[in-house]
């Protein structure tokens, strides 16, 4: 694999971890964008950092599913962010809104998440579907991410897993 030009030696991150832990002891997870076909990817673990030659900072990231010998350099600012967690907070017996489509009408209508079945993300997006049991009808749905919204009674649940994390600071002045 070619690695980029760098202005400096690229040096090993103190630990390869999943993700990072914030201060209130949640886990934030990240993804990044792969320069070789622009789909985002979660990251299993950032193996190091450095800068280009332009000064622009970049970490060495192990995709998720994927092995040593797909491991790429990203720059962090234009194709590292936090990961989505909208459809890791949706579990089965969740109460949900959710957009159903009839020969009349489209509307959002109460359901409950009765399984969950989680797939890799790509450029689009979530590929992850959920299997909704509509109150008003019993009927069963299997549904994508952009027909669930989240019901008020079960957004205090969720507020601990949606409240905005702390970005990590980097001070690129003192990498060693």
């Amino acid at each position: 694999m070619m690695m980029p030009p760098v202005a400096e030696e690229h040096h090993p991150v103190a630990v390869s971890y999943p993700g990072n832990i914030s201060s209130d002891g949640d886990k934030v997870m990240f993804e990044a964008k792969s320069g070789r076909n622009g789909a985002w990817y979660d990251v299993a673990a950032f193996l190091s950092h450095g800068f280009t030659e332009t000064k622009h900072p970049e970490v060495l990231v192990r995709f998720t599913w994927f092995g040593p010998e797909e491991d790429e350099w990203v720059d962090v600012c234009k194709c590292v962010r936090q990961r989505s967690l909208q459809c890791v907070t949706v579990m089965p017996g969740d109460l949900i809104l959710c957009f159903k489509e009839g020969k009349e009408q489209a509307l959002y209508f109460d359901a409950h998440v009765l399984q969950v079945q989680r797939r890799m993300h790509d450029i689009r997006g979530c590929r992850c579907r959920f299997l909704v049991c509509y109150d008003h009808d019993h009927s069963e749905e299997l549904v994508p991410l952009s027909k669930v919204r989240r019901r008020s009674e079960t957004d205090h649940m969720h507020q601990k897993a949606q409240k905005p994390h702390k970005m990590m600071d980097v001070n690129t002045d003192k990498v060693t």
